[in-house]
Parts: C-alpha cells; sequence; structure tokens
C-alpha cells in the first residue's frame, strides 16, 4: 500500500511540473526600439478577458496630449492574445518582458517591452 501511495504522489507530483503556467499579458509596454515617437500598451486583465488601451504620441517628449488612442477587449487563445473584435491582430510574448503585435492586415510587426 505505501508502495502505491508513493507512487501515486510522485506521478502526481510529475504532472503538476509538466503544466506550463498561464502567459501573463497584464502591464504597460513601450515599443521597441525606441524613436522620435512613442507607443503604449496598457494590459489589464479582467476575469477572462484583458483590456487594452493602445496610445500613440507623434514626440515622446510631449506626452499632455496621445496623437492616437484605442481600447478594446482581448481574449487568450493559447498563447496568443486576439482582440475580441477584430482577429486581424495578435499579440504574443517571447519572453516574460518582451511581447510581439502582429497586424495581418497592414503586414506589420512591432515589438514592445513591458514598462512594469
Amino acid at each position: 500500500m505505501k508502495k502505491i501511495f508513493s507512487i501515486f504522489t510522485i506521478s502526481l507530483a510529475l504532472t503538476a511540473c509538466n503544466q506550463t503556467p498561464t502567459a501573463d499579458f497584464s502591464g504597460e509596454w513601450k515599443q521597441i526600439p525606441e524613436t522620435d515617437s512613442l507607443r503604449k500598451l496598457t494590459i489589464s486583465k479582467q476575469d477572462d478577458e484583458y483590456q487594452i488601451k493602445d496610445e500613440f504620441w507623434l514626440n515622446k517628449n510631449n506626452t499632455e496630449r496621445t496623437s492616437s488612442a484605442a481600447s478594446g477587449l482581448a481574449e487568450q487563445d493559447h498563447e496568443v492574445l486576439k482582440y475580441k473584435d477584430s482577429q486581424q491582430i495578435e499579440l504574443k510574448l517571447t519572453d516574460a518582458t518582451h511581447l510581439t503585435l502582429t497586424d495581418r492586415e497592414y503586414d506589420a510587426v512591432i515589438h514592445f517591452e513591458k514598462i512594469n
């Protein structure tokens, strides 16, 4: 009986170790490499969805007024975050501090680095 319990405990521990943690997109992200303009994403998790705020400044030294701002809800599909109203835009973590936004409609790829 002890042997069966030990085998069960070991297999349970191995199963827990093999599960990959769910990616967390939350935080503030700035576009890299830096240019004269500034683009920032603010992503917050709300239950099973994410709220994304996308802001763009033409002059990164003057952030009093954004040149462009958009927001929307997104859902996580495996390791990819997709806007609910546009399946053309995907966000994917390359590691814990780097994010890649791919916009298939405009054939654009934008890289971000986590600020906090």
